[in-house]
């Protein structure tokens, strides 16, 4: 046996030269490289355990080449095991958010799943990508599926996948959310829109860490972690029966909350200079007043899209009071005169704003014979966020659904329409 180097040794066994290097990683041993040398040696590599070059001898003068380069690579060996990045953190002047945002790296790095609770577009998704950064599992893939925009008869194929010929159009397999997001973070947005069907399936792929795709006889394991989200109340959902309160309970692990733009104003001027630097433009102090007195029923989401919009009515100027009522204007422009003549009693209770959307609202309904579903879409906004509004409104959606009587004088079918 030849000595080359402290840890390593060369040993003549016939006509094969074999190199045994200590390997350490991290400040300690973590296994041997055996070598049986070669220029075209290659390298198989397994943690924990052993490291193998398997090849042809080339003699003593190969055998020092390769152990200069394996002592080359091999210095600064790393195991193959997750690491944190730099995750940005989630800031807040508010207490409440301020004491969440604390937990949320610690909370981050178990598997256990996780409820974000709030108004829509108070930056849900936000903190679920920041659970997912500071996590464990920050190298796979996060990925978002709207729960809100599933359609029912796809829904599950959305989720597991299915399998070709499965249903008419399946002409390929294909995966589901689950197992695009192997290994990474699955974020569930508008948890609470998903069917009553789709809600025992999904209790049971969380509970069984399986899933079966549809059309597929096997179950596939599930490696995963599970965020979801919702602005609406699951309690009374559960209530209800529209929503299940073991699937509640499922999800219900670690609790984080958003607040209301309304409720967080301490944090304005921070949000509004991120995101005029996002989009590269400027506000003077009294446009920023302005705007933090502006109601913003949409939250940080349309702030952020006033902000988009100044951006690029004035690009690379510095936005004063006299510009941002330009823009304020056309944002809450009235709506058409048919609209304004739906207005009911009881308008002057809300702000000019709430007036203006409750009276789409009465339109869309009317245009759609108050069909909710159609309405919602014809106004661009999540079927549940429609209904809590037309909730809010205390709008009775019965008075523009067609009796059966007037269809059938109009030769109509009533099975078409959502009867009174």
């Amino acid at each position: 046996m030849a000595l080359i180097d402290k840890g390593s040794a060369l040993e003549m066994v016939g006509q094969v030269s074999v190199l045994r290097m200590s390997i350490r990683a991290q400040g300690r041993s973590v296994g041997h490289e055996i070598d049986e040398t070669d220029r075209n040696a290659k390298l198989v590599t397994k943690w924990p355990g052993t490291i193998f070059v398997r090849g042809v001898s080339c003699g003593t003068t190969g055998a020092h080449t390769i152990a200069q380069r394996r002592r080359q690579t091999m210095e600064d060996a790393t195991p193959n095991i997750p690491t944190l990045i730099d995750a940005p953190v989630l800031r807040s002047r508010n207490r409440m958010l301020r004491e969440q945002y604390a937990k949320l790296p610690r909370a981050s790095r178990s598997d256990l799943p996780v409820l974000i609770l709030g108004p829509s577009g108070s930056g849900k998704e936000r903190v679920a990508r920041a659970i997912h950064d500071h996590s464990f599992r920050n190298q796979a893939p996060f990925v978002s599926l709207n729960c809100s925009a599933l359609v029912e008869s796809l829904s599950e194929s959305e989720l597991f996948g299915h399998t070709k010929g499965s249903f008419s159009g399946a002409i390929a397999d294909r995966k589901g959310a689950f197992e695009i997001a192997r290994r990474g973070t699955l974020f569930l947005d508008e948890v609470g829109d998903l069917p009553l069907s789709l809600q025992a399936k999904l209790l049971r792929a969380l509970e069984n860490k399986e899933i079966r795709p549809v059309g597929s006889d096997r179950t596939v394991e599930t490696d995963v972690r599970i965020v979801a989200a919702t602005h609406q109340n699951l309690n009374e959902k559960i209530f209800r029966n529209e929503f299940r309160a073991d699937l509640f309970y499922r999800l219900n692990v670690i609790q984080f909350t958003t607040l209301p733009l309304r409720d967080r104003l301490e944090d304005f001027e921070d949000i509004v200079a991120e995101l005029t630097a996002k989009f590269k433009t400027l506000l003077s102090p009294s446009t920023i007043q302005i705007l933090k007195n502006h109601p913003f029923p949409g939250n940080i989401r349309e702030l952020q899209n006033m902000v988009a919009r100044i951006a690029a009515f004035y690009p690379g100027e510095t936005i004063e009071p006299e510009q941002l009522r330009v823009v304020l204007e056309q944002t809450t422009t009235p709506p058409p005169t048919p609209i304004n003549r739906m207005m009911t009693h009881g308008e002057d209770s809300y702000p000019k704003y709430q007036t203006r959307e409750k009276a789409m609202i009465l339109e869309c309904l009317r245009l759609h014979f108050g069909n909710q579903r159609q309405a919602a879409a014809d106004l661009g906004m999540p079927k549940s966020t429609f209904h809590d509004k037309v909730k809010f409104y205390g709008i009775d959606v019965n008075q523009f659904k067609p009796q059966k009587s007037w269809l059938q004088d109009q030769g109509l079918y009533a099975d078409r329409f959502q009867l009174a």
